[in-house]
């Protein structure tokens, strides 16, 4: 429960809402064994078509979940940030999808910012590099390009 939860949790609910009926959610603190014994626990799992993550830790317990339970393949899970650990689940098609940022454009940006602040400009407030989807169909080559885009400078 706080600003992750409510930039992307409640920004994902308010946005899906007039297609898709809100079955449950749950405060993990960003823990995988709260993600875990939630999706473990949870009562009506059978009406649950996709499980939506708020952090890389809380899909890998969805999913370690979904696979004890035997419905890996009837629940679709997203990660978040398209880390290593993520871009691996996507490549063993145990995540359906996730948002893969291009780290090294956020220090691009802050350096910059730097710049600016020194020469006496007008400095942004808000820092962010670009945000790829990728998903369980691309091609490892496909996501090996975007690795190599996304570290480019800090490899």
């Amino acid at each position: 429960d706080g600003y992750v939860s409510k930039m992307r949790g409640d920004s994902f609910i308010n946005l899906v809402s007039n297609k898709h009926i809100l079955v449950a959610s749950h405060i993990t603190d960003g823990k995988k064994d709260k993600a875990k014994q939630f999706v473990s626990t949870f009562k009506k799992i059978s009406e649950v078509a996709y499980i939506y993550s708020c952090s890389t830790d809380v899909s890998i317990g969805a999913y370690e979940a979904l696979s004890q339970l035997g419905l890996k393949n009837k629940i679709a899970i997203n990660g978040w940030g398209g880390g290593e650990k993520e871009l691996e689940m996507i490549l063993n098609k145990q995540l359906d999808v996730t948002v893969m940022r291009m780290n090294d454009d956020n220090g691009v940006a802050m350096a910059e910012a730097i710049k600016l602040d020194i020469i006496g400009e007008e400095v942004p407030t808000i820092f962010s590099g670009k945000l790829v989807l990728v998903e369980k169909d691309m091609k490892e080559s496909q996501i090996q390009k975007l690795k190599e885009r996304a570290f480019r400078y800090s490899k």
